[in-house]
């Protein structure tokens, strides 16, 4: 993790922090999602589950870092507005939104 710099929290979960930052000699933001080594397994299965995923609607998580205490995961920035924002707003994802989101 020594070639990333952390700007700012950006966000907290119950278990996690999410931190903008980019890596070192690059211009381009990074989501940077450290976990607690208690929850590794969590963050394995999310960074597995990720690297499943192929489409332009979700973020590519492009590493898992374990460092001792922690857990990282390296992401897309996204700044749009979240899933939530969006289910919010609609309602809720019908079956044919669900099946574009994974064919996408």
């Amino acid at each position: 993790m020594e070639e990333y710099i952390l700007y700012h929290e950006i966000g907290k979960g119950h278990t996690t922090a999410t931190f903008k930052g980019r890596k070192s000699n690059t211009l381009d933001y990074l989501a940077l999602l450290q976990t607690d080594k208690n929850y590794a397994k969590q963050a394995a299965v999310r960074y597995a589950a990720a690297q499943l995923v192929s489409s332009p609607h979700v973020c590519k998580v492009d590493l898992h870092c374990d460092t001792g205490q922690e857990i990282w995961l390296v992401a897309e920035l996204c700044t749009g507005i979240s899933l939530r924002t969006v289910v919010k707003a609609d309602g809720h994802l019908t079956g044919g939104n669900l099946k574009q989101l994974d064919s996408a």
